[in-house]
């Protein structure tokens, strides 16, 4: 989603601390001590503010039209930047680095523990196939958009930024944090790249919105989507599933690309009731399985020397611990479903925090003077994503109209965004398999933005 290289004044960036440290820790931003002393350095005060910030953004997003526009993580984030450029919290602190060695690692996992990949095998059918080849085609539309921009996109971060926003727009603000890490991107132009983001992915899914489609779903779609269908009726899950950000339309117009409310808003996507509540139980579990998953995949990627690549190792030690705890729980005569129910709700409450301290770290409203190229960027990547979904997508596999909108609209916007986007077409049983299938981004968006990186090094080398 964001971030590039040009520093805002005072601003300066926390180095990896090693390769054993997690995709976040490897990049935690850091900040020139200001001439004046903040109002609250640290301390309960700090965290107070910190998530004060996270909830007032998520109040904002469920219950206002501006907060729906923006998403709940550029509202936290714009009220930390607030917060900092007025001096009452500081640009750079030892609270800030938890935040990013600890609670953004934690969130991702929680988002990973509700990733149903058995489910996503057997009912993804055409959605499946459209996300990927929509995934190839958003990695595509990066690299170009960076050659065409080479000169203009160098003063807002070049060839790293735009990885950073290809994994964004193939996964999540989870993925765009992992690449940002992992390539030490600078803290202080985030803000500017977030609201070229959010700006543009409200009209990118608007667009896909636009598009006629003047049939019933066509028969290829709806067999895929049968089994899914019957489930999304009984399973509790279904309500909870991992999702990008909106409270209906308006927020799946701004949501995913800024990370904003990753799972909150499944349940509204759906078309359901609100989210499965969490009970003590289920919190204790996912929390526990969450920091396992962490601590695993941590120590699997240093071993391996891979720590750049942390999300994937996650994305797979989540799915197994996942797939374990289901069986446990049905060889001791449970019910059938997935664990870690509502995992996704915890992830979207630490992301908030995560965001915060982003904002925090900006400390000036003038690092938003980045987002024009960026906006253009994004213009140049997304419309060759649909190009190569339109001639490979359409021309070549013949995929059904209603799979590539859906998972064109999963690429961009995320799994809620694309569930909301069956429901208000009346493809109520796109619902299950949109939701699925878009949070594969969790775990192909950091490849994604990897590769961009890694083929932009070598064109100017």
């Amino acid at each position: 989603m964001y971030s590039t290289e040009p520093r805002c004044p005072g601003v300066v960036v926390r180095a990896a601390a090693s390769a054993a440290s997690s995709v976040s820790t490897a990049g935690a931003p850091a900040a020139a001590a200001t001439a004046a002393s903040p109002l609250c350095p640290d301390g309960w005060p700090l965290w107070c503010l910190l998530l004060c910030c996270a909830a007032v953004a998520q109040l904002a997003e469920k219950h206002t039209a501006w907060g729906a526009a923006l998403s709940a993580p550029l509202v936290s984030m714009l009220a930390a930047v607030g917060l900092a450029a007025g001096g009452v919290i500081p640009v750079d602190c030892a609270a800030y680095g938890v935040v990013w060695d600890y609670v953004m690692p934690l969130a991702a996992a929680c988002f990973l523990l509700e990733t149903d990949v058995g489910r996503l095998i057997r009912d993804g059918g055409p959605l499946l196939l459209a996300f990927m080849v929509g995934a190839l085609g958003m990695v595509a539309g990066a690299a170009a958009g960076a050659l065409v921009l080479a000169g203009p996109l160098e003063a807002a971060g070049g060839g790293k930024v735009a990885a950073c926003l290809c994994a964004s727009y193939v996964g999540g603000s989870v993925n765009f944090a992992a690449v940002a890490a992992a390539l030490h991107l600078p803290a202080a132009v985030l803000p500017g790249a977030m609201a070229a983001d959010n700006l543009m992915m409200a009209a990118f899914l608007a667009a896909l919105m636009a598009v006629p489609v003047n049939k019933g779903v066509s028969g290829a779609v709806a067999a895929a989507a049968a089994a899914a269908a019957a489930a999304a009726a009984t399973s509790p899950a279904a309500a909870a599933a991992p999702g990008a950000v909106p409270e209906g339309a308006a927020g799946a117009a701004a949501g995913q690309g800024a990370g904003a409310g990753e799972g909150a808003g499944a349940a509204a996507a759906g078309g359901g009731g609100p989210p499965a509540a969490l009970s003590a139980e289920g919190l204790a579990l996912i929390l526990a399985a969450g920091s396992v998953t962490v601590a695993v995949s941590q120590a699997a990627a240093a071993a391996a020397g891979i720590a750049p690549f942390l999300l994937l190792v996650m994305a797979a030690v989540a799915t197994a611990l996942a797939e374990a705890a289901r069986w446990v729980r049905r060889r001791l005569g449970g019910p059938d479903e997935p664990v870690f129910t509502g995992a996704g709700q915890v992830g979207t409450a630490l992301i908030g925090v995560f965001f915060a301290v982003i904002g925090a770290a900006a400390g000036s409203l003038s690092c938003l003077a980045g987002a024009g190229v960026l906006a253009a960027f994004l213009t140049i990547m997304v419309a060759v994503h649909w190009a190569v979904v339109a001639v490979v997508g359409r021309g070549l596999l013949r995929l059904p109209l209603e799979a590539l909108l859906l998972g064109s609209n999963a690429n961009i916007g995320g799994s809620a965004t694309a569930a909301a986007m069956a429901a208000a077409k009346g493809w109520h049983h796109l619902v299950q398999p949109a939701l699925v299938t878009g949070s594969l981004g969790y775990a192909a968006g950091t490849l994604a933005g990897m590769a961009v990186a890694r083929m932009l090094a070598v064109a100017a080398a």
